[in-house]
């Protein structure tokens, strides 16, 4: 029996099989909603992200140590990808995800070459992170009069040492974070599938992945052109770090080069001083398994036999509960799992999770209002 043992209810371990690309993670919906983090460090110890009608503010413990950068935004989805799998280093009872004895190793999870002065940086952004205090706020039109929010930080507790003289045994001293429910929360709330090769090779652009994150999301079921004035994304993606339009303007389409170099499939254009232009787009996880091509209609991945794709059980977490799926993140995206589980779309071949294989029909809705 291991440390990570008392987990109790545990999937058994066909439901704990990945699906059949290994580089596949999860960005928190949080990622598409409002920027999550500065893209360098900056001497404020507040800022303010909106977008629409919602709202995320990050209060330092001190000025100056704002987690920034690629590397929090790293974490999330390190953390996100960890809660999917549901496997051994989660403890879903005490919401805990354990990181291993090896920092190495543990940056390979991060997508994080392990040289020069890693070691630092990441732990240095994790204290940010960890002691950095969340206001996100939803006043979209469905919340009426009212008025959503919410108070929180990342962790709860966490403590990660990574091979100290002073601590030998990992067994007795374990790497872990303990979130707070919030987070927990964020992180399985309708997650986006990210590739996580293309984000390890955009480089250090913590802009890049924002932009990256955000287009895989709106492309994944667009059906027409979404046009953007860059007023609008200036709000979105700067808040103020950046402090003229103009300037913006060059580093987002530097971001944009950045992320079509690794993600060729995605088709936007920057080119007018007025307006971005997002057009339908493969979405990105599936860019290894399709040839690039002119979308017509609804995007669907060429027919494979369900053994060679690697289809099998696995878990989808939703707001009340983790329920089971047949298939594979080629197949269909975790919302589409998320909404076949909650009763969202109707039974049948309306439900792409139960048009993809009949045995997801017994489950369709089983998580439907939390019963």
């Amino acid at each position: 029996m291991n440390k990570h043992s008392k987990k109790i209810n545990a999937p058994n371990s066909s439901e704990l099989d990945e699906p059949s690309s290994s580089r596949i993670g999860f960005a928190p919906n949080m990622m598409v909603k409002v920027r999550p983090f500065p893209t360098r460090s900056t001497n404020r110890a507040a800022i303010e992200y909106v977008n629409g009608p919602y709202r995320l503010t990050i209060t330092a413990r001190a000025p100056g140590e704002l987690p920034a950068g690629k590397i929090p935004r790293l974490i999330l989805i390190w953390l996100a990808r960890e809660i999917q799998r549901d496997g051994e280093d989660v403890d879903s009872v005490t919401r805990t995800v354990y990181a291993g004895a090896s920092f190495k190793g543990f940056l390979d999870r991060l997508g994080m070459p392990y040289k020069g002065t890693a070691r630092t940086k990441v732990m240095e952004q994790m204290e940010r992170l960890a002691s950095a205090a969340f206001r996100y706020l939803d006043l979209s039109e469905e919340m009426g009069d009212r008025h959503k929010g919410e108070n929180f930080f990342v962790a709860d507790a966490y403590a990660l040492t990574f091979g100290s003289r002073a601590v030998q045994d990992e067994s007795l001293f374990p790497n872990f974070i303990t979130l707070s429910w919030q987070m927990w929360k964020m992180l399985t709330d309708y997650p986006i599938p990210v590739d996580l090769n293309m984000v390890a090779k955009m480089g250090k652009s913590a802009l890049a992945l924002d932009v990256y994150t955000w287009a895989t999301y709106r492309v994944n079921e667009m059906k027409q052109p979404l046009h953007l004035t860059w007023q609008q994304l200036y709000e979105q993606f700067s808040a103020g770090e950046i402090a003229e339009l103009k300037k913006f303007r060059q580093r987002f389409r530097g971001a944009v080069a950045d992320v079509v170099r690794v993600y060729p499939d995605l088709h936007i254009d920057v080119s007018s001083s007025k307006q971005v232009v997002l057009y339908p787009s493969v979405p990105s996880i599936l860019t290894r398994e399709m040839k690039a091509k002119p979308l017509s209609g609804r995007v669907t991945a060429p027919k494979v036999s369900s053994k060679a794709r690697g289809d099998t059980w696995f878990t989808v977490s939703t707001e009340y509960g983790r329920g089971r799926v047949f298939g594979s993140l080629e197949a269909f995206t975790t919302v589409q799992a998320q909404q076949h589980l909650s009763g969202v779309v109707p039974l049948g071949r309306a439900c792409p999770v139960c048009a993809f294989d009949a045995r997801n029909e017994e489950f369709h809705g089983s998580l439907a209002g939390g019963r």
